[in-house]
């Protein structure tokens, strides 16, 4: 019987133990970071790293669609992480920059972040959390 089996309730089915690892991580980011949801640092850590982009790259770089994203951000401009600027070469345009929230939020988030997965993963060796990322890159 393999390790899989024997999770209560699981016929097997891959997608049943996903969902079961993402709520254990769920439940480990929301301990650790009660402020920030995982889509929320996602958005965050891509502005952060590549400011300026209009929502819509911001969307295909994270493959968060438009419907999900517009009110997304907007919370988070509410927040004060995020800014719209006009673009200077098309004023119709406008472009998502961290503010110094946004950029001390994320920078606090970080470790944390790295924290949170590694105690997901705990049950595997760093070679088995390296083959785990590369397989799920894979699919994604």
């Amino acid at each position: 019987m393999t390790a899989a089996a024997h999770v209560h309730g699981d016929d097997g089915a891959i997608f049943h133990l996903m969902r079961r690892v993402l709520q254990g991580h769920t439940a480990l980011w929301s301990a650790q970071l009660p402020g920030l949801t995982k889509t929320q640092w996602t958005v965050l850590r891509e502005v952060v790293a590549h400011p300026g982009q209009d929502l819509g790259t911001v969307g295909a770089r994270v493959a968060i669609d438009k419907a999900t994203l517009t009110p997304l951000v907007a919370r988070m401009v509410d927040r004060g992480w995020l800014l719209y600027l006009a673009d200077p070469d098309d004023r119709r345009r406008r472009l998502l920059v961290a503010t110094n929230e946004g950029r001390s939020t994320e920078q606090h988030a970080t470790p944390l972040v790295r924290e949170v997965d590694d105690s997901a993963l705990q049950a595997l060796e760093p070679a088995q959390r390296d083959q785990l990322r590369g397989l799920l890159a894979r699919l994604a």
